[in-house]
């Protein structure tokens, strides 16, 4: 396991984080499976900037030096020695990431915004009536999507928002 300082996870989430995923409201132990979730996330993509990074034989010296169960500060030595610039490499992945999500939870929040300002006639045919019934679910689903930590069905629920979003406003 390649030790990624978890202060550099923790302090890019900050304290308005849940604020910025308009979360806010979620209870404490949701809170916290969110956070273990952006957490792994967070650890995959700086696993992968490292292993970008690193040359061939310098991935091989560390996966021995892993298995041989070397000490989480000398893995960090190693790395340093290799990547001078670990730390602020790492602290950058994590913020981009950061950045990635919130950009994809507001534009969520924004389509869906929209689409409940655009008003409901009072006769509404039955497929838009059908749109608007899914999108109260996409949005209740967006939010257990985002609690839960699956990122990557964001993008899917942010395209069937788009596609409702059409089918209203025609």
């Amino acid at each position: 396991r390649i030790p990624v300082a978890s202060t550099s996870v923790r302090s890019a989430q900050g304290p308005d984080f849940f604020e910025e995923l308009g979360l806010a409201g979620i209870s404490a132990e949701e809170k916290i499976k969110l956070l273990q979730k952006v957490e792994l996330s967070a650890r995959e993509q700086v696993i992968s900037l490292i292993l970008e990074k690193l040359g061939e034989k310098d991935c091989l010296d560390l996966s021995d030096l892993i298995k041989n169960g070397a000490e989480e500060s000398e893995i960090l030595v190693f790395l340093r020695e290799r990547i001078p610039d670990l730390e602020i490499l790492v602290t950058a992945r994590i913020e981009k990431f950061k950045e990635e999500l919130v950009s994809q939870v507001r534009s969520i929040q924004t389509d869906l915004r929209q689409l409940e300002d655009a008003g409901t006639p009072s006769v509404i045919p039955v497929d838009k009536k059908k749109a608007r019934e899914e999108l109260r679910h996409l949005e209740k689903e967006s939010n257990r999507a985002l609690v839960a930590g699956r990122f990557d069905q964001l993008q899917q629920l942010h395209e069937r928002i788009r596609a409702l979003k059409t089918v209203l406003s025609q």
